[in-house]
């Protein structure tokens, strides 16, 4: 399991890629119609490419939709909507949620999927209780029968606060990062191995961990009143006690809180 995590963070993310290769295949399905060159050689060699792209073809669609329904939970839980065919792999509507460009793609690369599927840890954690409708609207989050979790709603309420504001889903890959420097170290493997774990697996203990991050970078961030300027001192700080054997323990008892709004 252990390996699969960090298998994952050199998985780019390629919602919006397959996109791409399509224009690419059908402008070189357009050449290749121009050609007048039709032995048979040629068009066994053509046969043969084909069938091998109509494979690679699959398997990107079968990553294309996995990581389309993770970045459009991520958008859906911070926002509280969910029109799946209004929204594009690519706009300016991601910047609504701190991704600091118009593809997601680009803000991830430094961790890969794993970015991606340690945010959707973060809004999917402890979802109950759900934000009530007047809290939703007064945080600019439009609840359209979408449950939002409390501590992912008043992070992103927080990164659009004037004044306060940080690009949220930017700033959870370097989380990210520390998430797999602890893994990679084996500072979890305590906390998975007790036998009182509450942990049933790698991936419950990492989502714990990077839970515990947010919801201490938010406490930091709030009680400072720091802005963006800030950041940098501020992540290296986190970094400085988080990203260690002793700040494991603190970020997974502090992933239990429930943060104010």
């Amino acid at each position: 399991e252990r390996e699969r995590i960090l298998a994952l963070s050199q998985v780019l993310l390629k919602w919006n890629r397959r996109k791409k290769l399509k224009k690419k295949k059908n402008e070189k399905n357009e050449n290749e119609k121009t050609k007048t060159n039709n032995d048979g050689n040629n068009n066994k060699n053509n046969h043969n490419s084909k069938e091998e792209e109509e494979k690679d073809e699959i398997e990107l669609e079968k990553a294309d939709e996995m990581h389309r329904k993770m970045v459009l939970t991520i958008y859906a839980k911070l926002t509280g909507n969910y029109r799946e065919e209004e929204i594009d792999a690519v706009g300016k509507h991601w910047e609504t949620i701190g991704f600091q460009g118009e593809d997601p793609s680009t803000d991830v690369r430094a961790c890969g999927a794993l970015a991606v599927a340690n945010m959707v840890s973060f809004v999917l954690f402890n979802a109950a209780p759900a934000i009530p409708a007047a809290a939703s609207a007064a945080s600019g989050n439009a609840n359209n029968g979408v449950t939002l979790g409390r501590n992912a709603v008043a992070v992103h309420r927080l990164s659009r606060c004037p004044g306060q504001q940080f690009p949220m889903c930017a700033l959870g890959v370097p989380f990210t990062s520390w998430s797999i420097r602890v893994l990679e170290n084996g500072f979890l493997n305590e906390h998975i191995n007790d036998r009182n774990s509450k942990f049933n697996s790698v991936w419950d203990c990492l989502d714990s961990y990077y839970v515990g991050v947010w919801n201490i970078f938010y406490k930091t961030w709030k009680r400072g009143k720091y802005s963006l300027k800030d950041a940098s001192a501020v992540l290296k700080h986190l970094e400085k006690h988080l990203a260690c054997r002793t700040g494991v323990s603190k970020a997974i008892r502090a992933s239990e809180r429930v943060l104010d709004m």
